[in-house]
């Protein structure tokens, strides 16, 4: 039998879903769904019990994704909590995944179109959007394709409402709001007035500043310190094999293959997937950052971390697209943006700029382009110190027509 690299057990894993929870979702409050069937027979049009059907399926699947997670929820959950027989949940949809990117789409026709509109919309329904933000990782490349593809939509409107924006900025703007709304979900913190926050924040990077693409090819990156131990080879497998498949297909049985380890080797150094990817991410965090954030600039940081995962597609898979997807701890082990930032820039708006290179550095990542990652590095720069120097500061550093200049 193969052993599956199983996903660790979520603090609330062992417990299934309330039978009436009071969450609040855009087709009404999930404690009140089972009263609200709408039974077929004659007099009742069949479009109207299938649209009913499906609403109260959509609003159990974000009551209950959102209180077990998405790995954690079972149909049954969905079928409990909706009041929908559980052929009537076959006949409309293949499986839990099927629901659940139905359920994503649903979202995206129920909120307003605009980024702004959306952000309101996830502070209204937090439960839709921890769906939306939070467990769209774990869901797969399916489900992540849909916000993917909502933030493309976000990021052209905001370019056409400002147009001097550069494009790359409107983008990690709109990644930026995205991004800070899914690490307060995460931390279970409310969204409060993220609204206002992110306004500002984002004001502080409008500008029509002209910043380079510079063509730069990975250089060999310094600090890295490679072995052909079992520990070694255990962890270059792990990095390989998560970047191929994605986190929840790996097994333990092929990283031991590829490691040219027993399973027994495997075990008396990890107790199991999330020991081996929590490792496995540290190191390419470490190695990214030259063995500490000691470059004497934002720019020179920033490039050393983009230099590396420009040489290293696959830990740039594993950090960028694989570790978010995997747990709550993976996840913020693998938040090497923040970490890069933090001692440099600091600030209380680091979360909006962190995100924001973050998901201008996925995008790239996700389309196959990781070598190309250094050309972000002047816009990157811009976006982690113009809410603390100003636009035209920013830019000329991130140019480097002007020396370091962030606040102490």
């Amino acid at each position: 039998m193969t052993t599956a690299l199983a996903s660790p057990t979520r603090t609330r894993a062992s417990a299934r879903v309330r039978p009436a929870p009071a969450v609040d979702t855009p087709w009404g409050r999930a404690d009140t769904l089972r009263q609200r069937r709408l039974r077929p027979g004659p007099g009742t049009p069949r479009d109207a019990v299938t649209t009913n059907q499906r609403d109260r399926i959509a609003a159990a699947t974000v009551a209950a994704v959102a209180d077990l997670g998405y790995e954690h929820t079972r149909v049954a959950d969905i079928v409990a909590l909706s009041g929908v027989s559980r052929s009537a949940f076959y006949h409309h949809f293949d499986d839990k995944l099927d629901c659940f990117v139905d359920t994503l789409l649903k979202l995206r026709d129920a909120m307003p179109g605009d980024l702004t509109g959306a952000v309101e919309f996830a502070t209204t329904y937090p439960a839709a959007a921890t769906l939306a933000l939070c467990e769209t990782h774990a869901a797969g490349p399916r489900a992540r394709r849909v916000i993917a593809g909502e933030l493309e939509v976000w990021s052209r409107q905001l370019e056409q409402t400002w147009p001097e924006v550069p494009r790359d900025v409107a983008y990690a703007i709109a990644g930026g709001g995205v991004g800070v709304c899914e690490r307060r979900l995460r931390r279970g913190d409310p969204l409060g007035d993220v609204l206002g926050e992110l306004t500002e924040w984002a004001e502080s990077c409008r500008s029509d500043v002209k910043l380079p693409r510079p063509r730069r090819k990975p250089r060999v990156p310094a600090g890295v310190t490679r072995g052909d131990d079992a520990r070694y080879r255990i962890l270059a497998a792990v990095t390989d094999l998560v970047a191929e498949v994605g986190y929840q297909d790996a097994t333990i049985v092929e990283v031991a293959d590829r490691a040219s380890a027993s399973l027994s080797t495997f075990y008396s150094l990890f107790g199991g997937k999330e020991a081996a990817m929590l490792s496995a991410v540290h190191r390419e965090v470490a190695w990214s950052l030259g063995g500490g954030v000691a470059a004497d600039s934002v720019y020179g940081a920033i490039d050393t971390m983009l230099n590396y995962f420009a040489s290293e597609p696959a830990a740039a898979r594993l950090v960028f697209l694989e570790a978010p997807a995997a747990t709550p701890e993976i996840a913020t082990r693998g938040d090497v943006v923040h970490r890069l930032l933090r001692p440099l820039v600091g600030g209380a708006r680091i979360d909006a700029s962190a995100a924001a290179i973050h998901a201008l550095i996925a995008r790239e990542v996700r389309a196959g382009r990781a070598d190309r990652l250094r050309s972000l590095t002047p816009t990157a720069t811009y976006l982690a110190i113009a809410p603390l120097v100003g636009a035209a500061q920013a830019a000329a550093v991130a140019r480097q027509d002007a020396p370091q200049a962030v606040p102490a």
